[in-house]
């Protein structure tokens, strides 16, 4: 009888162990799906990272690089791109809950140079650098687009060509409860 508990008790420890290493497994590849659309292109080029912190204090300055580059990159006409999406559906629809700032960027002499940001809340843009829930930044070549096509048409775009990027450190579900009215928009923010 000793016996039989034993073995049982063996085969309930195995069958525990092997659930949990089963659900580490599944934990790291849910993980990886939930956190998927909020990957940047920079995951496989690395000159498109999240923009990085500036150094502390207490750590040697490193000279930049790109302090003294001669920079002949003619921008857009950011005017119009303002304009043009004050009138975006997506701008409208926007919650006052949430916010996205929009940076555009452009590359000389391989350095990233950020052109302008905008900021989205509450169906209202704005030129802002404001901290956001959301990040997303593209190539300023695109910003000519914007006299054509929609918003969602030009992400799409730019993220097809490998010039966009997006980044929150909100957790998936925070964002899912969030923006549960922007739903019907993840085909444009790629989720």
């Amino acid at each position: 009888m000793k016996k039989r508990y034993l073995i049982l008790i063996i085969i309930i420890i195995l069958i525990a162990v092997a659930l949990a290493i089963l659900g580490i497994l599944f934990r790291e590849t849910l993980a990886d799906f939930i956190t998927e659309p909020f990957k940047t292109t920079s995951d496989t080029q690395p000159s498109q990272t999240k923009p990085s912190a500036p150094s502390s204090p207490s750590s040697p300055s490193r000279p930049n690089p790109c302090a003294n580059i001669n920079d002949t990159y003619e921008l857009p006409d950011f005017n119009s791109l303002l304009n043009s999406m004050k009138d975006e559906p997506f701008v409208q629809d926007f919650p006052k809950t949430g916010s996205l700032r929009m940076r555009f960027y452009h590359f000389t002499q391989g350095c990233r140079i950020w052109d302008k940001s905008y900021y989205i809340s509450g169906g209202t843009v704005i030129e802002s650098n404001n901290k956001a829930d959301i990040d997303v930044w593209m190539h300023s070549d695109y910003v000519e687009m914007f006299k054509t096509k929609d918003l969602c048409e030009v992400l799409e775009t730019s993220r097809n060509n490998g010039d966009f990027g997006q980044w929150s450190d909100l957790s998936q579900t925070t964002l899912l409860w969030r923006y549960k009215s922007m739903l019907k928009y993840k085909d444009c923010l790629g989720v």
